[in-house]
């Protein structure tokens, strides 16, 4: 998946005088498009994909070979051509060693029509093609091959030609040492993460004198990229996935006195609430705080520091993440910052702090800044209740720093920071509309309409624009014409309305939800599941019709996302499509545990298969009202850090009481895991007093021998020990275990942690030769339903060996510690805090 495909030519022409800039250029050219830090792509041969002085039928075959290898793999290709070529009545050719003039498609390559046939023959699906041809006349080309492919290819091939000349001479390889050196360099002033022929054709027009580039295209997106951009980072967001959408949002960005009045006004709060309804420009605005240059000279260079853009699937953790990572760029001290904070905070008082605290609130606490910081949090309305209360806690703190400032945007309804200066947002003038059209190309004829319907909302004026600069001649019903019509209409204009591949994409985008959410990986598979495009190549066709309704983030890249542009699309969708959304519902859940498995310990939130799993499987779930299975969804997926899981099940626990009923085994579930993650952020009393709480309630509903009620009384005896009453836990225990024996059975695996918890409390009673004889007799009956390699076993053979020495007998405890450490190397790690305890035993028990 995300393969990328190169085939480099670079030829003189026997026949005409050499060209002095080859094979350098080719060879720098293929250097830096193979770069896996830059242009990462492949050989699209057998062997190295760079061809040098090739033959005319060396050429041709290597062309077919490369074209008919990338369909077969379904990869992107990039082709390109340095050397000689001729045009001869509107055709064009590549002139490869052996070439003759005047050339024909015998003794030439007349590269439209090679790539024509061979996409007929090739038996496969290619993810987009790519040409660049440094050749003279080969403009002639780049036309020839767009009215060629797009007609003769019937729209099937997404591609983009980017050619030295239009149709004049290009005799002195500027286009592609110039190419080469801005693929390998970067361009500073591009913040995406990626540079495309569009970035580059203005700047290797400026660079060579008298060749002027062309860049005909069909259906061309952002996977056709050519290389990562290297380039020195503008703003901390820069090449980052949040780049592509920070441009979108300020695409013909129309400046209007909010902003340099959310500029003032963020200089005398320190908190900062832009307020207003959809539509009113929001999200543009926010962007255009972290991207000056968008601003017109309204916003200082560097004024924010960290943006985030909020989506429902937002959790605190990747909240965290996008904060952290850009902070780190633009303050040189944040780092060292983090890792004083995590050095200097003790171990307890870490289990009771989530990623946020960890990572952005409590290093910034300690950042000596010398000017302020600034951060901006765009949508706080479209948080999750999940992550709100979390989210909302961390902006509260952050407000109390003297030298940092947080601008929210949000709607009217909105709960708020507690310190958040408020500031409405009014409707955008008319001129500034009217500008905005003009800047998106939609006729002067049509901009009263488009004012007249959007009633000053953005929204509309940006979905109008994006309907009419395409098809001018949409029909509108002046005054009368509602975002969802525009909606319609475009949803009909790219085919989603007759197109079931189309609808099936739609509708598995909508059940997402809004932002680049959705891992293309899983939407591939989404899609074939309900019988649409399974493909890579497949689906990004889809996506690029969808395209203005649709984003991405890191397209063509493994990190690829996509999702629907914006949440009254969704709702739009939710409503039009609604069978089709359920069913999409049910694909992304059967599809996520296919692909993305609930493990034994924490959820991976670096995989995003694993993140989105963490995120968003349990809320398809509970749209397909399986309630139970959410739950079940909830508890397989944690993450790392305790606090974090229990304010994810705090706001699950209002939605499962506020939906079933009083008795419903969810909601004691529910109870269970809140009282769980409260005893392992540290709070052992009131874990205790929840878990004691929820005794009863079982009893009465489950039953006196139901597994969870057995349970939770082990919790109950558990956290009676932490909270230092061990002969009262030694008790309970004790009481629980007869009962675990006839209705679990003497090997349950939790009748057996209960004799571990036995031995444990007697030892903690002062019962030292008790705990060593109960856990020796427990050792091998764990081996032998568990397995010696079980972290239950190890843990066992440690709490031997830690009893045995109490029992004064340190020279065996030392043996046992010496034979235990391997195996907790091999099984556990050996960074494991359990592996690390072992270590620091053998050497405070070896003499010296």
């Amino acid at each position: 998946m995300n393969q990328r495909r190169l085939l480099v030519i670079g030829s003189q022409c026997q026949a005409l005088q050499p060209l002095r800039f080859l094979p350098a250029a080719a060879q720098e050219l293929y250097a830096v498009m193979t770069d896996p830090k830059r242009g990462a792509c492949v050989s699209a041969l057998e062997g190295p994909g760079l061809l040098l002085d090739p033959t005319v039928a060396g050429a041709k075959d290597a062309i077919r070979t490369a074209y008919v290898r990338a369909a077969k793999d379904g990869a992107s290709l990039f082709i390109a051509y340095i050397g000689h070529g001729e045009h001869v009545r509107n055709n064009f050719f590549l002139l490869p060693w052996d070439a003759q003039e005047p050339p024909t498609s015998d003794t030439a390559v007349h590269l439209t029509n090679l790539i024509a046939e061979t996409h007929a023959i090739s038996g496969g699906e290619i993810d987009g093609l790519a040409v660049l041809v440094d050749a003279c006349y080969s403009g002639l080309a780049g036309f020839g091959a767009a009215q060629a492919w797009v007609h003769g290819l019937e729209g099937t091939l997404r591609f983009e030609l980017l050619t030295a000349a239009a149709d004049r001479p290009a005799a002195n390889g500027c286009f592609s040492v110039t190419l080469a050196r801005l693929l390998r360099e970067g361009v500073a002033e591009v913040p995406d993460e990626h540079l495309r022929c569009a970035h580059l054709r203005p700047r290797l027009e400026k660079a060579c004198a008298n060749q002027l580039p062309q860049h005909p295209s069909y259906n061309a997106d952002e996977t056709l990229w050519l290389a990562r951009n290297t380039g020195r980072l503008l703003e901390p967001w820069a090449q980052t996935p949040l780049a592509s959408e920070i441009e979108r949002l300020t695409l013909a960005y129309q400046v209007t006195p909010a902003l340099a009045e959310a500029v003032e006004l963020s200089r005398q709060e320190r908190c900062l609430a832009l307020v207003g309804e959809a539509g009113t420009g929001k999200s543009a605005l926010a962007a255009a705080l972290a991207w000056p240059p968008a601003a017109a000279g309204v916003v200082p260079a560097g004024f924010v520091q960290a943006i985030a853009l909020l989506t429902e699937a937002t959790t605190p953790q990747e909240l965290a993440r996008t904060l952290s990572e850009q902070l780190i760029r633009a303050l040189p001290e944040f780092r060292e910052t983090q890792s004083r904070f995590l050095r200097e905070t003790p171990y307890a008082e870490q289990q009771r702090l989530g990623t946020l605290e960890k990572q952005v609130v409590g290093p910034l606490k300690g950042l000596a800044a010398q000017s302020e910081v600034r951060i901006v949090i765009d949508a706080l309305d479209r948080l999750a209740t999940s992550a709100s209360n979390v989210v909302m806690d961390a902006l509260n703190a952050l407000a109390e720093l003297p030298l940092l400032r947080v601008i929210v945007t949000a709607r009217p309804d909105t709960r708020l920071p507690d310190r958040a200066g408020r500031h409405a947002l009014a409707p955008p003038p008319a001129e500034k509309v009217t500008r905005y059209l003009g800047q998106r190309n939609v006729a002067q004829a049509r901009h009263a309409e488009v004012i007249t319907a959007a009633k000053g909302n953005w929204l509309v004026v940006r979905v109008l624009a994006d309907l009419l600069s395409e098809h001018p001649d949409a029909g509108m019903d002046a005054g009368q014409l509602a975002l969802g019509d525009a909606y319609d209409e475009l949803l009909s204009r790219c085919g989603a309305t007759d197109s079931p591949d189309s609808q099936r994409v739609l509708s598995i985008l909508a059940a997402a939800g809004a932002g680049a959410l959705l891992p293309l990986t899983l939407l591939c598979a989404a899609s074939g599941r309900l019988g649409g495009p399974a493909t890579t190549a497949g689906v990004r066709d889809q996506l690029f019709r969808l395209r203005g309704l649709a984003v991405r983030s890191a397209a063509g890249t493994e990190r690829e996302h996509a999702g629907l542009f914006h949440q009254t699309l969704v709702e739009h969708v939710l409503v039009r499509e609604s069978e089709d959304v359920r069913a999409a519902h049910r694909a992304l859940v059967e599809c996520t545990q296919s692909l993305a498995p609930a493990g034994t310990g924490a959820a991976d939130i670096t995989d995003p298969l694993q993140r989105y799993a963490f995120e968003r499987e349990a809320e398809h779930l509970w749209a397909l009202g399986e309630t139970e299975r959410a739950v079940r969804s909830l508890e397989a997926r944690t993450a790392a850090i305790p606090r974090d899981n229990l304010r994810r099940w705090r706001p699950w626990a209002q939605r499962v009481n506020a939906t079933l009923g009083a008795d419903h085994s969810d909601k004691l579930t529910t109870r269970s895991n809140i009282a769980h993650w409260t005893g392992q952020c540290g709070e052992a009393r009131a874990a205790l007093q929840l878990f004691q709480a929820l005794l009863p309630d079982q009893v009465r509903v489950l039953g006196a021998d139901h597994p969870d009620t057995l349970r939770t009384r082990n919790n109950i005896a558990g956290w009676t020990g932490q909270c230092g009453e061990a002969r009262a836990a030694l008790q309970l225990l004790q009481a629980l275990l007869p009962d675990q024996v006839r209705v679990l059975g003497a090997d349950h695996p939790d009748t057996l942690t209960t004799r571990s918890n036995i031995a444990g409390s007697s030892g903690a009673c002062g019962e030292a030769r008790a705990a060593l004889q109960l856990f020796q007799a427990l050792l091998p009956d764990q081996v032998r339903v568990l397995g010696a390699d079980h972290p239950d076993t190890l843990t066992t053979r440690s709490n031997i060996a830690h009893w045995t020495g109490q029992c004064g007998e340190a020279r065996a405890a030392l043996q046992l510690n010496q034979a235990l450490l391997p195996d907790q190397v091999r099984v556990l790690g050996a960074d494991h805090p359990d592996t690390l305890n072992t270590l620091d035993w053998i050497r405070s028990l070896t003499p010296d």
